[in-house]
């Protein structure tokens, strides 16, 4: 029976955090797709897996991002090959203007008969608040679009309220929704 690796996803300094299950034979760029599709992200800005000191994996080999690394082809490289083991990590960098950092963490490799609730991968599972809309500054910017976003007299309250979505909610989580994004795209 084959496996699946169960991966705890962090934005960092966000609090905001998913947790998927993934076949490890789903290539890099897969998991890319992924990333965006729970994040919410539209797939604007450049990327690269830092996945060790010496390597990292990108849309393709000819751009050298990270000085000193060797870069991988994203399509040609599948998840197994760096992510082996419970506690393994790497690395996904999203917009290097913005520089939203995630980790990816396997949190358990699973045999595909103990998941009974799910029948299609990749699946969300868990997480946590809604993630930073596109271009907002990275972190410190997100940190300050929450500020202006719960305080009505803050300057900035009523141009962020025109910019944001209409029905946008920091704290929400909106895991059936994200599975059906899955569903169409995997």
């Amino acid at each position: 029976m084959p496996n699946i690796l169960k991966l705890h996803i962090e934005l960092v300094y966000t609090g905001v955090w998913r947790e998927i299950l993934i076949e490890p034979d789903c290539t890099f760029h897969e998991l890319h797709e992924v990333l965006q599709i729970i994040f919410e992200w539209e797939n604007y800005h450049l990327r690269e897996f830092a996945v060790s000191r010496k390597k990292s994996i990108g849309p393709d080999k000819r751009e050298e991002i990270i000085p000193g690394r060797t870069r991988l082809d994203e399509k040609d490289t599948e998840l197994s090959e760096f992510l082996q083991s419970e506690g393994d990590s790497i690395d996904y960098m999203y917009d290097f203007g913005d520089g939203w950092k995630h980790t990816i963490e396997v949190k358990e490799i699973l045999a595909k008969d103990e998941i009974e609730k799910y029948d299609t991968f990749p699946a969300v599972i868990d997480g946590e608040k809604k993630a930073p809309p596109e271009d907002c500054g990275g972190p410190p910017g997100y940190e300050r679009v929450l500020e202006a976003f719960n305080n009505p007299n803050n300057i900035e309250h009523e141009e962020l309220l025109d910019w944001l979505e209409d029905d946008f909610d920091p704290e929400e989580f909106d895991k059936e929704n994200m599975n059906e994004k899955l569903a169409k795209t995997c």
